[in-house]
């Protein structure tokens, strides 16, 4: 049996309740940082009692999400913009956006993340040594998430 898990064609569109209401296609993905990354989530832990009983509960933790994109790249500005204007400022208000974010892959399979935050933004451009401007990276904490998979 055979398996292909090239993700060559992947798109993820991204929506901002008040910046960027209409979901928007982000294609530009960073070649040397990972372009999508979702990070493990703690949903359990256990001990032991002191008479050896297994003792275990749930843990409810938000799902981290990380987006690289070229830097300087339409994407780019597009998440830039989100995270401006939803930094939190003296004497202002931020637009509080609820981040929803859609990542489809080849062969259908599919991931959503909802009732979101941008938790992490480059507010500006870097200069990385080997000559070439940085990727941007772009991280969010969501509430819940859906897969579909492809049978």
């Amino acid at each position: 049996m055979s398996y292909d898990v090239s993700v060559f064609g992947t798109v993820i569109t991204i929506s901002a309740s008040n910046t960027l209401p209409l979901p928007t296609p982000i294609i530009a993905f960073s070649g040397s940082s990972d372009p999508f990354d979702v990070a493990t989530n703690v949903i359990g832990d256990a001990e032991k009692g002191v008479n050896g009983d297994l003792i275990t509960w749930s843990t409810a933790n938000p799902l981290e999400v990380s987006i690289n994109v070229i830097s300087g790249s339409p994407p780019d500005l597009i998440l830039k913009s989100i995270g401006e204007a939803n930094f939190p400022r003296s004497g202002g208000r931020n637009a509080r956006d609820v981040i929803t974010i859609a990542a489809i892959f080849p062969g259908l399979r599919k991931s959503a993340f909802t009732g979101g935050k941008m938790v992490e933004f480059q507010p500006g451009f870097s200069a990385g040594s080997d000559g070439k401007l940085k990727d941007a990276m772009y991280k969010f904490k969501f509430e819940d998430t859906v897969n579909i998979f492809n049978q």
